[in-house]
């Protein structure tokens, strides 16, 4: 974000591991992957699809686009 000037509040992450929460946390959208465990859920804003179920495109589509309009 930084290198491009975008504010934190306005980035997208996607992550599916414990390490991926202290991300989440600074990141204006957090979006946990479906095969991330429970405890990856509760930490982010929205739950996208899995990786085998194509699902940076399901979150994209879902939750970053409509966020863009």
């Amino acid at each position: 974000a930084a290198a491009f000037v975008v504010p934190l509040a306005q980035t997208a992450v996607l992550g599916d591991q414990a390490n991926d929460v202290a991300m989440f946390g600074r990141a204006g959208l957090a979006v946990a992957m479906g095969q991330a465990s429970p405890e990856v859920w509760a930490e982010a804003d929205c739950i996208a699809a899995s990786n085998e179920e194509a699902g940076v495109a399901d979150a994209i589509a879902r939750f970053v686009i409509p966020r863009l309009e």
